[in-house]
């Protein structure tokens, strides 16, 4: 399965529209060519419909946010959604201010997503409308006992809900997987979510199995990153590694090193 989805995902150059972070904005375009996709960055809000209606698939991260990004947002996921284009939503730093929030709660009434990505902090406050979180970083982990949830906005929303930290967890409608691969060095950095958001956008535009295309782009991700923990001087050095890992990963590494445990 790893090997298949990986070469389908190198193969396709999967076009990505990503209205992304600008502090993190050449990480992720770095990250989707590293693993076989093509980013285009466009986000003014009056350009993002026709750059949408060419892509394979869009990325929304809200990690910053003005007049122009809010309008770019709600276009491109309109746009992608009466495509069918699929999207991967990123809600950084959902729950900080209102203007995020009432971004966040136009995007989950009004748009289908594909994916939905964030830390445990952003989830919760998506699933729960509480907040526990101090900006864009979250190390709280998520109350296995709330599973049902998250299990229930994943059906609600007919999404698959990624709840990154020490574990991934991903939750579809009738599933839920455990994923503990990864390096520590990934919270020293700048961009390690946002560049995952990124790549799931290339796997889940490559692929028809979406669930699947998760699994793997998260393990390329994390396996990447251990292997560059052992060849890293610092943490400069682990991202330059990070991404040098990133376009080397193939699916029979990924198989051989996934930790993977199926909850539901």
């Amino acid at each position: 399965m790893y090997q298949n989805i990986m070469q389908k995902t190198r193969n396709h150059k999967t076009l990505v529209e990503s209205i992304t972070n600008y502090v993190t904005i050449n990480d992720s375009a770095n990250a989707i060519l590293a693993v076989g996709g093509s980013p285009i960055m466009g986000d003014f809000y009056e350009e993002v419909g026709e750059i949408v209606t060419i892509s394979n698939a869009v990325l929304l991260n809200i990690g910053q946010l003005n007049e122009n990004l809010i309008k770019a947002h709600k276009n491109a996921a309109l746009k992608a959604n009466e495509l069918n284009i699929p999207i991967v939503f990123d809600p950084v730093a959902a729950g900080v201010s209102n203007a995020r929030n009432n971004l966040c709660k136009y995007l989950i009434q009004n748009i289908k997503f594909c994916v939905i990505k964030g830390n445990a902090s952003e989830i919760n406050y998506l699933v729960n409308k509480t907040l526990n979180t101090s900006g864009c970083d979250s190390s709280d982990e998520i109350n296995q006992n709330d599973l049902e949830k998250y299990i229930d906005f994943a059906k609600k929303h007919k999404t698959i809900l990624v709840i990154t930290g020490k574990n991934d967890f991903i939750i579809s409608k009738t599933n839920v997987f455990m994923l503990s691969n990864g390096s520590a060095m990934q919270t020293k950095i700048t961009g390690a979510g946002c560049m995952l958001g990124n790549i799931l956008a290339v796997f889940v535009g490559a692929n028809d199995d979406k669930l699947n295309a998760v699994i793997t782009g998260i393990s390329a991700f994390n396996i990447s990153a251990e292997i560059a923990e052992t060849k890293a001087n610092g943490t400069m050095s682990f991202k330059m590694h990070l991404i040098d890992e990133l376009s080397k990963i193939d699916g029979t590494t990924i198989k051989e090193r996934i930790k993977i445990e199926k909850l539901r």
